[in-house]
């Protein structure tokens, strides 16, 4: 069975993805540090074709795979989405409301 296609914010972010991981490749070439794609899912702890995905936009980011990419490339996640940030931060202050805690200041 397909995947299910993205929707246009997954897209988005797929796209932002890409360039950002685009330049941080360009950025580790010109600097004689080349990361090929294979050592790259090997630090992000997946497979190649896991990481080619993401990055042409057959499978949305995830929580977990924004953070894995947000540190290999070194920019802060809403630089590559946005709304996942978004959706952690709401979950974050629903879990503080429910356990009584005052909501966490964002960043």
């Amino acid at each position: 069975m397909p995947a299910k296609p993205l929707n246009p914010e997954q897209k988005r972010d797929a796209d932002r993805l890409r360039a950002l991981f685009s330049a941080w490749q360009s950025a580790r070439k010109d600097a004689d540090q080349p990361w090929p794609q294979e050592e790259a899912a090997a630090q992000l702890d997946m497979t190649q074709g896991a990481l080619s995905q993401y990055l042409v936009g057959r499978i949305p980011l995830n929580f977990q795979a924004l953070i894995r990419f947000a540190k290999l490339i070194g920019v802060k996640p809403e630089n590559i989405s946005p709304s996942l940030v978004q959706e952690l931060r709401a979950l974050a202050a629903e879990l503080d409301a429910a356990s009584g805690k005052q909501p966490r200041a964002s960043t």
